[in-house]
This record gives C-alpha cells, sequence and structure tokens, in this order.
C-alpha cells in the first residue's frame, strides 16, 4: 500500500478520483531540476506531458516514468480528507524498476540515489547511507529478562 497526501484542489487529485488510479515515480538526484519544475507548475497552466518519457503498465491508467529508479503503479483504495488536504490511498498493483538499480532483484535504494523533499524546510535532499537491518538493530537494547 502507498499513501500520498495532495491539495483536493489539484488537477491531479481529481484524476485519482475519477480514474481510480495513480502511479508514483521516485525520482533520483539526477532528475531534481525537473522534478522541482513539476512542482512549481500546475496542470492548469502548462502542459507537462512532454518533461519525462512515459510509459503505462497493464492497468494503463496512470502515466509511469522511464527516467525514474522506481515507479509505482497503484490502485485507488481509499481517499479521506485531511484538513484542506486528501490522504489518497493506494494498492501497489505493479512496480517498475531498471536491472541496474537491482540487487539480485531487490531493489537497491543506494544505486537508485532517490530524491527526498522535506517539509517544512522545502529542501532536496538524496537518500542517505545503509544504517543497519531493520527488526535487528533493535535487539541490541533487548535484555535476557524479557
Amino acid at each position: 500500500m502507498l499513501a500520498i497526501c495532495l491539495s483536493k484542489d489539484h488537477l491531479t487529485s481529481k484524476a485519482i478520483q475519477e480514474n481510480k488510479a495513480f502511479s508514483v515515480n521516485f525520482p533520483d538526484r539526477a532528475l531534481a531540476v525537473k522534478a522541482d519544475y513539476c512542482g512549481l507548475k500546475s496542470g492548469k497552466e502548462v502542459d507537462k506531458s512532454n518533461i519525462f518519457n512515459i510509459f503505462y503498465g497493464k492497468e494503463h491508467q496512470s502515466p509511469l516514468i522511464e527516467e525514474c529508479p522506481l515507479s509505482a503503479s497503484c490502485k485507488l483504495t481509499e481517499v479521506i480528507q485531511v484538513a484542506g488536504d486528501l490522504l489518497i490511498i493506494g494498492e501497489v498493483v505493479e512496480a517498475f524498476s531498471d536491472e541496474g538499480y537491482l540487487n539480485q532483484g531487490e531493489p537497491d535504494v543506494k544505486k537508485m540515489d532517490l530524491l527526498i523533499f522535506t517539509m517544512p524546510d522545502n529542501k532536496y535532499w538524496s537518500l542517505g547511507d545503509y544504517i543497519g537491518q531493520a527488526f535487528e538493530i533493535g535487539k541490541s537494547m533487548s535484555s535476557d529478562e524479557e
């Protein structure tokens, strides 16, 4: 499952509710300028359809971006109004990544160099270094009494 939060007034929000599907494309550092431009300009003002090379999965509902290291096609499952925004929840039905971003068939986020956007500082970062295995590194805090 994936959840995204969007303004209810955006064209994207309306299209998702109409089509009952959406895609989430994870850009890398090299796509920072194009990704930021897409955030600056509304589809009401500018046709952004030629900024990236797009393709469609089996669902043929939402565009996926070829240049992104990771893209996911989602089926809409729920929309929840949160303040003035919409929390859009979807089931991932397909995921796409080039072999160069995989390690033994699994996504390698270090190779992907994913772009991360933080708020309220409005800054872009690349995904950091490996820290440790989830559900393992915390075991060092366990005592024999547990």
